[in-house]
């Protein structure tokens, strides 16, 4: 289960039960899907990453990151509040 998922479960004090039914069958398709991404995505391997914010923080100001514990334990509550 992924950190966001368990962080939500937690939170949210329920259970999930995540099942993904996959037969031999589908492998083929699952392998090609997956070739199909990584074929996709080496242009990030290539070079190094440049990130730049300034455009942003020019029009929206500096904005601090939030913590996903806390994403999560706002968006619980809000839920719930509804």
């Amino acid at each position: 289960m992924g950190y966001e998922v368990s962080l939500t479960v937690a939170e949210s004090r329920r259970t999930a039960v995540v099942a993904a039914r996959t037969t031999w069958q589908d492998f083929p398709t699952l392998w090609g899907q997956l070739l199909r991404e990584v074929r996709e995505t080496t242009y990030q391997f290539r070079a190094p990453f440049v990130i730049d914010a300034s455009k942003f923080e020019a029009a929206f100001g500096h904005l601090e990151p939030t913590p996903h514990r806390d994403a999560i334990q706002r968006t619980v509550a809000w839920y719930r509040s509804r």
